[in-house]
């Protein structure tokens, strides 16, 4: 069995360079997890700005419905008075 001796200091240098390579290995690896996040946050941002833009469309084209209706409904209710007095 061979043994090495090694000395604090050069035991102390290894676990520094190894401390070094994982910080920066993890460095790394936030980038790219930071990276991904951006692209999907960007994309539920136009997907969000498209929707919320067909219901804004959905409910002006809902409010032009009602106000013909209600004006349809006016109409009705004047024919039905005209008719109520004629009697």
């Amino acid at each position: 069995m061979v043994v090495i001796k090694m000395s604090g200091e050069s035991i102390k240098q290894e676990i520094l360079q190894a401390i070094r390579e994982l910080s920066d290995d993890l460095q790394a690896k936030i980038g790219s997890v930071r990276s991904e996040l951006k692209a999907e946050i960007s994309s539920v941002r136009t997907e969000l700005k498209g929707n919320i833009s067909k219901v804004g469309k959905k409910v002006d084209l809902v409010d032009a419905h009602l106000y013909i209706l209600a004006g349809n409904l006016s109409k009705t209710k004047a024919e039905v008075k005209t008719l109520q007095d004629a009697k």
